[in-house]
């Protein structure tokens, strides 16, 4: 009671492990798709859609090995930079990063947190740049409220601490 070298039993077990092993790989659930097709195969190794999937997901299984091996080196690229204040490196290597895989957050909070800094170092040039020009002017009083603001948008900063003691000093002298 055989049909093509497979008994009535395997048949149904055989369509049973298709059908799963299908799903597993719409789900791209590639390691237990291959498994589920090399069972399949077993029961008919006469079924070219059963022997087409383990190649094809012997084929996706070593894309993705690789897309993760490059994805993990353009993460440690990016975070290496960022230890070097390399804040544009960073970026881009997190944004390649991101191109790779895009349903992973981390070089996406990377990102944004890079974005951020950028965008406080920006405000702060320009806070200092406003201030430099009116203690230059020698408008001292406005200078102050300037290097002023600049420390409050990078407290850690020493300069303008340092420019408000200057001033204060030469208001001393007068």
């Amino acid at each position: 009671n055989k049909i093509w070298g497979i008994a009535d039993d395997e048949k149904g077990n055989f369509a049973e492990i298709i059908t799963r092993a299908d799903k597993l790989f719409e789900q791209e659930k590639y390691e237990e798709a291959l498994e589920a097709y090399k069972n399949a195969n077993r029961i008919d190794p006469d079924n070219v859609h059963a022997a087409d999937r383990v190649l094809e997901v012997h084929t996706l299984i070593k894309r993705d090995k690789n897309l993760s091996a490059e994805y993990n080196d353009l993460v440690e690229n990016g975070d290496r930079y960022l230890e070097m204040n390399d804040f544009e490196k960073a970026k881009e290597s997190f944004s390649e990063a991101l191109s790779l895989k895009p349903d992973e957050s981390y070089p996406d909070r990377k990102i944004k947190a890079i974005n951020e800094h950028l965008e406080v170092i920006k405000n702060y040039d320009a806070a200092i740049e406003d201030a430099d020009a009116l203690y230059i002017e020698k408008k001292y009083d406005k200078a102050i409220v300037a290097y002023t603001n600049a420390g409050n948008i990078k407290p850690d900063e020493d300069y303008p601490g340092n420019m408000i003691s200057r001033i204060e000093a030469l208001f001393a002298e007068l």
